[in-house]
């Protein structure tokens, strides 16, 4: 998705980032933000609601070219593990969600849509109202590690590619669960307990889902919002969301 499809410099291209690489990663914040007060906005729309992460991630990027700020938007941005260094987790390659490229510079953003079991009317090849159900993901202790997981990722690609200048690491979910775990819960620094993660995450003890899935080495501390949840209504639901800028 490109407003000139000759636009799309190989990384390294060109030159150094320089003082406008953070109002990039800024200006994609916003206008991700944008996007969910929009969809909240229109709770009559056929798009009320997002039924998978799929959905929510081609809405997204459609959203997003379609803004004609951006050279080029693209999905499932292929990246070999080796062109990353210190990559923790065993695994060939990592496919971001979404690449914003503007100017030479990338942007990548990683999408978690997490949810409780929802039923939403919504319409269907021009039928006003057609019951559809959202089902319940639960694993709270495994999307709370790929969240953050997702957030290193985009360090490493950050560290890795000059042209790189940060990411956006989102998590959208209707489950309050997610806001408050139990501080004797082995995933406990993992959660999405508001207040300061990192820069080192890692299991509290070990048990079953920690094989695999080895400590973060953050580069930094981020901070989770006191208030994420509830941030906003889709469908007439409660969900809330952490969006950070790596």
């Amino acid at each position: 998705m490109s407003k000139n499809p000759s636009v799309g410099l190989p990384v390294g291209a060109a030159s150094s980032p320089g003082a406008n690489a953070r109002a990039l990663v800024v200006q994609v914040a916003d206008d991700v933000r944008a996007f969910l007060a929009q969809v909240a906005a229109n709770p009559s729309s056929a798009k009320q609601v997002f039924f998978n992460e799929k959905d929510l991630q081609i809405h997204l990027a459609l959203y997003l070219s379609n803004l004609g700020k951006y050279d080029h938007v693209d999905v499932e941005y292929f990246v070999p593990a080796t062109a990353l260094p210190a990559y923790p987790w065993e695994e060939d390659a990592a496919y971001f969600d979404i690449v914003v490229e503007s100017g030479g510079l990338y942007v990548p953003i990683e999408l978690k849509y997490v949810t409780d079991s929802l039923t939403v009317n919504s319409p269907r090849f021009g039928q006003p109202s057609v019951p559809l159900v959202i089902k319940r993901h639960g694993a709270n202790d495994i999307r709370c590690y790929d969240f953050w997981r997702d957030v290193h990722r985009i360090e490493l690609a950050k560290a890795s590619f000059r042209n790189v200048v940060g990411g956006i690491a989102l998590f959208l979910t209707n489950d309050k669960g997610y806001s408050n775990a139990r501080k004797n819960s082995a995933y406990y620094v993992f959660s999405l307990k508001p207040g300061p993660h990192g820069p080192t995450l890692d299991w509290s003890k070990k048990v079953k889902v920690s094989d695999g899935r080895p400590a973060i080495p953050l580069s930094k501390v981020y901070q989770i919002p006191v208030n994420w949840w509830p941030s906003l209504k889709l469908a007439g639901a409660d969900f809330g969301y952490v969006l950070l800028e790596i």
